[in-house]
């Protein structure tokens, strides 16, 4: 997935991409719907619990802003829609729960295999500032990017002291 075009485009991802939407097109409208909605739930009990875990054991870390509640108060104020998200889940079809385990445990596999393949050095993994792998191609100057380092630290530089 790290192969890019010339346009710095990810083609190995947008053509998995691709294939998946081909044969979740083939599915009815109410169970993709389904299918995504029970994902999402997945997805947002796991930021709770990162809400919970971080504020809960990593008091430290520095962060964007901080609800002004006591700690018992932040997890309180997670558990109902926990609780909403968990009963969606119950009342989902089968092949929401088949797709849901497959997801789960296939990002378990793909996880343990992306650590093992760190430790043994089999890729080289970027670090990304900010959350960029790599500078936009056009900034909202409508400037084209330069493959240069040098745009690349001004980039960086204009990122870190954006005013937002």
């Amino acid at each position: 997935f790290q192969k890019r075009s010339r346009y710095g485009t990810p083609t190995t991802g947008i053509i998995v991409g691709t294939v998946v939407i081909i044969l979740f097109g083939c599915a009815d409208f109410g169970q993709l719907l389904e299918l995504l909605n029970a994902n999402y739930a997945i997805s947002l009990l796991m930021e709770y619990a990162a809400f919970v875990k971080l504020r809960l054991f990593r008091k430290e870390l520095e962060r964007p802003y901080r609800i002004p509640l006591p700690d018992w108060a932040a997890v309180l104020i997670a558990v109902p829609p926990c609780l909403a998200t968990i009963f969606i889940l119950l009342i989902s079809n089968w092949y929401v729960y088949i797709f849901s385990i497959g997801a789960i445990i296939c990002g378990i596999f793909f996880f343990k295999v992306g650590e093992i393949a760190k430790r043994k050095g089999w890729f080289v993994y970027e670090i990304k500032a900010r959350g960029y792998a790599m500078p936009p191609m056009d900034d909202s100057r409508g400037t084209t990017f330069d493959q240069s380092s040098s745009a690349v630290d001004q980039w960086e530089y204009e990122e870190e002291n954006r005013i937002t």
